[in-house]
């Protein structure tokens, strides 16, 4: 008997699968308590998460992953693994985010020559979109308490050995303070806090409202990018 090339999740046995996909979302939840050689472990799970999402309901993984209903998809993994917000490349990032506002009810904030910034509640962003040519998640972003927990988060993660390729700046829309690594998955995360709180009579932002002298990538002008090592590693996670 020859071994299949392309396995089936969808037959096994709906207890078997549940089974997995419990099992699988119980041990996220116990790593994100821990940490190895002081990365946050819980920045790890999403690969976790993405394999008990498939094996419960690959049709509908495979589906979102390749439809602009991704939202809906990033957005659920965001809140398991403790993320504020999430960065998508796309080929079409001004259809996707009219499903995000049409379809779902989200509101815009902000555009950039590169990206829209859309809200769901006062929180000025949850979801980005980035006019990129391709599609991947581009960044997964964690809040941390203060400035001093995004500084001590960045010193922890180059003690570990996983430098800052941006950061510590502070962002133009959403006026948060970030650092950004590649991380032991080999995709783009964000450490970050203060992201700007809106209400309904605030102004959204034009390319015009965001701009930087050269040289310069935020408000601070301090962070030196390496535009290199993201671009690679924001290809990590793509779908088509």
């Amino acid at each position: 008997m020859t071994a299949t090339a392309n396995f089936d999740a969808s037959v096994l046995p709906r207890t078997l699968v549940r089974s997995v996909f419990a099992a699988t979302v119980m041990l996220s939840i116990f790593l994100v308590k821990w940490s190895i050689a002081g990365i946050p472990i819980r920045s790890m799970t999403a690969l976790l998460v993405i394999f008990a999402v498939g094996a419960w309901r690959p049709d509908m993984l495979f589906h979102s992953l390749r439809e602009s209903r991704t939202v809906i998809c990033i957005i659920a993994l965001s809140a398991l693994i403790g993320a504020v917000s999430s960065l998508l490349n796309s080929n079409d990032a001004d259809a996707a985010e009219r499903f995000a506002i049409d379809e779902l009810g989200f509101r815009l904030s902000d555009r950039t020559r590169h990206m829209g910034f859309v809200r769901c509640n006062r929180v000025h962003h949850c979801i980005a979109y980035a006019r990129a040519g391709f599609t991947s998640l581009h960044h997964i972003a964690f809040e941390m308490a203060d400035i001093d927990g995004v500084m001590r988060g960045i010193g922890r993660m180059r003690d570990a050995g996983f430098p800052p390729v941006w950061g510590p700046g502070r962002h133009g829309p959403g006026n948060n303070v970030f650092g950004y690594f590649i991380g032991p998955h080999g995709g783009v995360i964000e450490y970050t806090a203060e992201v700007e709180e809106v209400g309904d009579d605030y102004k959204v932002g034009g390319p015009a409202d965001w701009k930087w002298p050269p040289g310069r990538t935020d408000h601070w002008g301090v962070a030196n990018r390496d535009n290199e090592r993201i671009g690679k590693a924001e290809k990590t996670f793509g779908w088509v």
